[in-house]
């Protein structure tokens, strides 16, 4: 029979690994809710820019004659099928170069394409200090940064880069960029082997235009990582979850 002191000792760890668990448990759980939550915050702003699109288009036509009408609605399905095909290609599998940044970012991306990446982080730098520069622009700019930096296995200042964007993004209440801002973090966090915080990341990128099949296909790889690590391995748990996570920006 086993003495006492030990079955205490039996018990005590046997409850100390149940508080444990149930707080992982609880993590996962705040993980999953605040997920939900940022993921209908930014639908709602999506839905919200559409309506006011729609009704200032509405607006546009109102008391034109006909002929105008049908012109108006020509030029809108023309600009709707540009709008739609403007995604171009995947550089180096990590940046999403778009029509719509060839003017701002076009030879910063021609050289990270071709692998002068101190080139085109030069050029990033040279454009990030101008106090002129636009803010969608510098969101952009500090993304491109950040994927070059990846890249280069620079993850921390990778990151670094990644969440000055973000905070921009959410500070000008950009969802577009807030999403593509998050899927640089969830790389960025892939790369570091921090797998819950990726896979938070990720989730909050879901609905992120023209990067659907990269957030999927990386996500399904985070998920799978963590599914092969131990219940108590740090790496699964998401420091994340109890809200975006600290923006480390110096």
């Amino acid at each position: 029979m086993a003495d006492i002191p030990t079955l205490s000792h039996d018990i005590q760890e046997m409850v100390m690994k149940l508080i444990k668990e149930r707080d992982q448990l609880r993590i996962r759980l705040t993980y999953a809710e605040q997920t939900i939550q940022e993921l209908s915050s930014q639908n709602e702003e999506y839905e919200g820019m559409q309506i006011k699109s729609d009704a200032d288009r509405a607006l546009r036509e109102i008391d034109q004659p006909p002929s105008t009408k049908r012109l108006l609605r020509t030029k809108n399905k023309e600009n709707n099928k540009v709008k739609e095909g403007n995604w171009t290609e995947w550089i180096r599998g990590t940046w999403l170069s778009v029509d719509v940044n060839k003017d701002k970012l076009g030879e910063a991306e021609a050289a990270f394409a071709h692998n002068e990446d101190q080139k085109a982080i030069g050029m990033l730098d040279t454009m990030l200090i101008r106090e002129d520069m636009v803010n969608r622009d510098r969101i952009e700019a500090r993304l491109l940064k950040s994927a070059i930096l990846r890249s280069n296995e620079h993850h921390n200042k990778a990151l670094v880069e990644a969440n000055k964007a973000l905070a921009l993004a959410l500070d000008r209440k950009y969802p577009d960029l807030t999403g593509k801002a998050q899927f640089h973090r969830g790389l960025c966090y892939l790369h570091m082997e921090k797998y819950g915080d990726a896979s938070w990341c990720l989730a909050l990128a879901t609905f992120t235009k023209g990067h659907t099949e990269q957030v999927r296909a990386n996500k399904d790889h985070v998920d799978e990582k963590i599914k092969q690590l131990s219940t108590d391995d740090p790496r699964r748990i998401s420091s994340l979850a109890d809200g975006l996570g600290p923006l480390r920006v110096d």
